[in-house]
């Protein structure tokens, strides 16, 4: 989403708009992919129940916090104008 030009000052120009770095990521992704291994490792090699829940547990819960991680991405702002440099950040701020 475009930085709204009615919040600008007055001959003010928008130089960059950009999002945070997608490195931003990594940890996240990192952590679904291990949490993908362990529980495909630990289904294989114990196979119950309890442990196929708990895996897919694992894996619901590291997919919903790299949701949560791109929501907070998709939500900041880096505004780079002629006159200063702004941050936005939240999704209630939009």
């Amino acid at each position: 989403m475009a930085f709204p030009d009615k919040l600008l000052n007055e001959g003010e120009t928008i130089v960059v708009d950009t999002h945070p770095h997608w490195w931003t990521f990594t940890p996240a992704v990192v952590q679904l992919a291990l949490a993908i291994v362990v529980s495909v490792v630990a289904a294989v090699k114990i196979d119950t129940n309890i442990v196929n829940y708990i895996g897919i547990a694992l894996i619901l819960f590291t997919t919903l916090r790299l949701g949560w991680i791109y929501l907070q991405w998709f939500t900041t702002d880096f505004v780079l104008t002629s006159d200063r440099l702004i941050t936005r950040a939240g999704v209630l701020s939009r």
